[in-house]
């Protein structure tokens, strides 16, 4: 009789220390995927905020289009005329919204209306400190004012 209520016991508190385990890796996971998520807004807000503070003058040199994705539909490339900050290395690339190529090439994904409206050779202008791009001097929302949104 001693020996079944022995193994009750024990058994209960195997599945006591058992469960108390696994609540101690959820919360530790739930705490690395919250960290995760942090630096991501970060990095992302630094990304944004580089390309905002940023002139850049170019020439349209390629148009793409990916039917595939979701995010970055639409892609210009532009021979760099003008750039009001040589990108460090932490800024040479933020895929799949720009990225740098060589010292003098750069592709960028615009919104729709840009892209519909712009053909091959026109030149682009974006000037430091604001969200809007200009084609051929008609000017377009370029980047969302919303702090966790990249397009408008």
């Amino acid at each position: 009789m001693k020996t079944t209520k022995n193994n009750i016991i024990l058994r209960k508190v195997i599945l006591i220390t058992f469960f108390m385990n696994f609540l101690l890796a959820n919360c530790q996971v739930k705490q690395f995927g919250e960290g995760v998520q942090e630096d991501t807004k970060r990095i992302f807000t630094s990304n944004k905020d580089y390309i905002v503070n940023l002139t850049i003058e170019g020439i349209i040199i390629k148009k793409s289009i990916c039917r595939k994705c979701s995010i970055n539909k639409y892609t210009l490339e532009l021979k760099i005329t003008e750039l009001s900050e040589k990108p460090d290395f932490s800024k040479l690339q933020y895929h799949p919204y720009y990225y740098f190529s060589g010292d003098s090439l750069m592709t960028i994904s615009v919104p729709k209306e840009v892209y519909d409206n712009s053909i091959e050779q026109d030149v682009v202008r974006k000037n430091s400190n604001e969200f809007e791009l200009f084609v051929s001097n008609k000017r377009y929302l370029y980047l969302s004012k919303e702090k966790f949104k990249w397009l408008p």
